[in-house]
């Protein structure tokens, strides 16, 4: 197992901490004329909500905006959309309207059930390279606490809708995978 450490570098604009993002990532995420100028250097995503960069290398001196990504960046206040998973493309919007039209309530059959298969390419959609798992959960959870909010105030109706068969049947696919994979450990 081989561990890497990395500087721990402060956005120069806000002087709050970052986290570190691969070169690879950062080169997928921005727009085609900021990533042709990049060289092979590492960043550091700024996560503060509020300030205007998104990623950033103080050893470098180089700053790509919050506005020179191809998609909007879900920590950055006025996201719009607010993406839940990158991979899919999936919206939070999307995550808790499923939550409170199905009975779903887990991250693998929401995402089948919203995109047809569960997303793998995080280190080149999402900005921190990482997989979105923790903020759709947090997106899961703010459906259901939505979806109660409306069943305490029974004037408001949800109209639920039945889970297509698929999305167990694909769940079922999965699981079978991950059964032989385990097996052959």
């Amino acid at each position: 197992m081989q561990i890497s450490f990395h500087k721990i570098q402060r956005c120069s604009e806000c002087g709050e901490q970052g986290q570190f993002v691969k070169n690879i990532t950062v080169k997928h995420i921005v727009k085609k004329d900021i990533s042709k100028d990049l060289n092979d250097e590492d960043f550091h995503l700024c996560r503060n909500p509020s300030c205007i960069v998104g990623y950033y290398n103080t050893d470098t001196n180089v700053i790509v905006n919050k506005d020179d990504f191809k998609r909007p960046i879900w920590i950055k206040e006025g996201s719009d959309p607010v993406i839940a998973c990158y991979c899919g493309n999936i919206k939070e919007d999307d995550v808790i309207k499923a939550v409170i039209e199905t009975d779903l309530t887990e991250l693998q059959p929401i995402m089948i059930y919203l995109h047809g298969s569960i997303g793998d390419k995080c280190q080149v959609t999402n900005p921190t390279g990482h997989c979105c798992t923790a903020f759709f959960k947090e997106t899961i959870a703010k459906g259901l606490t939505i979806k109660e909010t409306l069943k305490e105030y029974g004037d408001l109706k949800i109209d639920s809708k039945e889970v297509p068969k698929e999305v167990y049947d694909k769940l079922k696919e999965l699981e079978k995978a991950k059964e032989a994979k385990l097996k052959t450990i």
